[in-house]
């Protein structure tokens, strides 16, 4: 679903122009405030006014996950609208990390550090802003093209994929998993939607073809293909000077005998290039970049409800704290361990140094009084509650003058029928190509990202009125995830 066009209606207010124009400038701090049914609307139109990377962080990872997939709806741009999750794993805890999640946050570093194509949206929590991750740097030394003509020694580039994380089987059936057959290889990219196989001529690669993982039939002819790290905790990446004098720091003596020997051995393991189930827990000594390290430094940086984040993050942080020390007491961690969560003094510090900040509060909020706010006039929508009767009502005398309605639902088809029997007419688009003339009445059949909640917003001259099954029917349709 694409609702980039009904931009144009927000566009022309003087309010959010004069927030636009003060976001124009290369270093800022401001604010706004609106209504939570309103703030995916208003950030698209930022982004798309602005043309620049946006980092938007809002306090829990539920909101985050929430934003994002509104956000595809509101600008039409999917691949360019990308979620930085929490790794859902505690520091110092013996868990495996769900490998979707850890690709989902290698492809949004991807996308911030991408020196082509159009400015990002990444969307995160505050816990998930404090999780470190693979350097910068790393990143950048270990992404690379391969393409059709390309000279490679074969077993070096089949070594260095093994330590960016690609695991190695008989069949590649999902991102980060590779596959050799003498001079034929199968790789499927972190960030692809198709494996490649890419067949050489002695160390000359020939041909890149890209292909279906269930059939194994040939999709596509490319010229290359781009390989990215497949896992964000790299031991073999990792510089053993600073490995060592992170173990330095430890004090494994205040384990029992059976954790000191579980630990070292481990280590050892890692270090040999070799796979530990419990990799977790050592993330601490491997991970030392953060997502604002990525972060270019003309973008705008947006913190939704900024008290809400510092305190979410500070009570993570006092968990984690909890936690290191009973485990220390327990013997099964040595003191000093380093943790891949990075202190929240240390996160706002980063946040703070930003260049262009945007923090956005909702409606209601009383501690704005002695600051300069931008209060972008959007209202909640009108609710029927399955009213239909006082729904068509409402929508035609809004229409009747000169106002726009969008209505956003599960059941255009039932509700174009119901309009029809009361004698309504409205436009049922197979989709929204351009904004919405005034005075019309527009159904559009919901499907894809959800666009969240229906709002009011008064524009030059007439308003805007969305509405959403939420709005019309008393009851929204569930998406499956």
């Amino acid at each position: 679903m694409n609702l980039a066009a009904l931009s144009s209606f927000l566009e022309p207010v003087p309010q959010f122009q004069q927030l636009r124009d003060d976001l124009k400038r290369p270093q800022v701090s401001t604010t706004t405030q609106v209504v939570s049914d309103g703030l995916p609307y208003v950030l698209a139109t930022l982004w798309k006014v602005l043309e620049t990377p946006m980092l938007i962080v809002v306090p829990r990872p539920e909101q985050a996950s929430r934003l994002h997939e509104q956000l595809q709806a509101w600008t039409g741009a999917e691949d360019s609208i990308h979620h930085f999750p929490e790794t859902e794993t505690q520091p110092f805890e013996r868990q495996v990390t769900d490998i979707e999640t850890v690709q989902q946050r290698i492809r949004a570093l991807h996308a911030l550090n991408a020196t082509e194509g159009g400015p990002p949206i990444v969307v995160t929590s505050a816990v998930a802003l404090a999780q470190r991750t693979l350097s910068q740097e790393t990143f950048e030394n270990i992404e690379h093209t391969i393409s059709v003509g390309d000279q490679v020694d074969l077993e070096d580039t089949l070594d260095l994929w093994r330590r960016m994380g690609y695991r190695f089987e008989a069949s590649v059936y999902q991102p980060g998993f590779a596959s050799r057959r003498g001079g034929i290889i199968d790789v499927f990219p972190v960030g692809a939607s198709l494996p490649a196989r890419v067949e050489l001529w002695g160390n000359e690669i020939d041909s890149i073809r890209l292909f279906d993982p269930n059939t194994q039939r040939s999709i596509e002819i490319v010229d290359h293909v781009d390989i990215m790290p497949a896992h964000e905790t790299l031991p073999a990446m990792t510089d053993h000077d600073q490995i060592d004098a992170q173990m330095s720091r430890i004090a494994i003596s205040n384990c029992t005998q059976a954790y000191q020997e579980r630990i070292q051995e481990e280590f050892s393991q890692l270090l040999d290039g070799h796979e530990v189930d419990d990799l977790n827990l050592y993330a601490g000594f491997f991970n030392h970049g953060t997502l604002l390290d990525y972060f270019p430094k003309d973008g705008l940086v947006v913190t939704h409800r900024p008290t809400d984040i510092a305190s979410v993050a500070l009570e993570t942080e006092e968990r984690i704290h909890e936690l290191r020390e009973v485990k220390e007491q327990r013997g099964e961690l040595p003191a000093n361990f380093p943790s891949f969560h990075e202190p929240w003094v240390e996160t706002g510090s980063h946040l703070d140094a930003v260049a262009r900040r945007l923090q956005t509060t909702i409606w209601g909020e009383d501690d704005l009084t002695y600051r300069q706010v931008h209060r972008i006039p959007i209202s909640s929508a009108p609710t029927f509650l399955g009213k239909l009767d006082m729904f068509v009502e409402e929508a035609t005398e809004l229409t009747g003058d000169g106002h726009a309605v969008v209505a956003i639902t599960s059941h255009s088809k039932r509700l174009t029928e119901i309009l029809e029997d009361y004698g309504a007419s409205a436009n049922l688009p197979a989709s929204l190509d351009k904004s919405p003339e005034p005075g019309t009445l527009t159904v559009l059949q919901a499907e894809g990202a959800s666009f969240g909640d229906g709002f009011t917003l008064p524009s030059v001259g007439h308003k805007l009125i969305v509405l959403g099954d939420a709005e019309i029917f008393g009851v929204a349709k569930q998406r499956r995830t």
